[in-house]
């Protein structure tokens, strides 16, 4: 799946790996941290042939669940360009 500039999503052939580690640990897809932790995110892509040597945008969301919150709905983060951590509101066309 990918997202053209306007928002709209389109198939694509290109796969994404990642985890999360915490502290030094594993990665995993899916881990408990608390706001002391050393967190490392990475990731893998893996590009589709028709896509090779063109300029693209990696958007990189997380999706969190705060253990101290009321509502214990998910909440999502993004990174903009500068690896700054903005929230995200869930729509492709709000992502930076």
């Amino acid at each position: 799946m990918g997202f053209n500039k306007k928002g709209q999503v389109f198939d694509s052939e290109a796969e994404f790996f990642g985890g999360i580690s915490v502290s030094e640990g594993d990665f995993s897809q899916s881990v408990t941290a608390t706001r002391t932790d050393d967190i490392d995110i990475r990731g893998h892509l893996s590009v589709e042939a028709a896509h090779v040597e063109q300029l693209i945008d990696i958007l990189v969301v997380v999706a969190f669940q705060p253990f101290s919150a009321a509502d214990m709905a998910l909440r999502y983060l993004m990174l903009d360009e500068n690896g700054t951590v903005l929230t995200w509101d869930g729509y492709a066309a709000s992502l930076v």
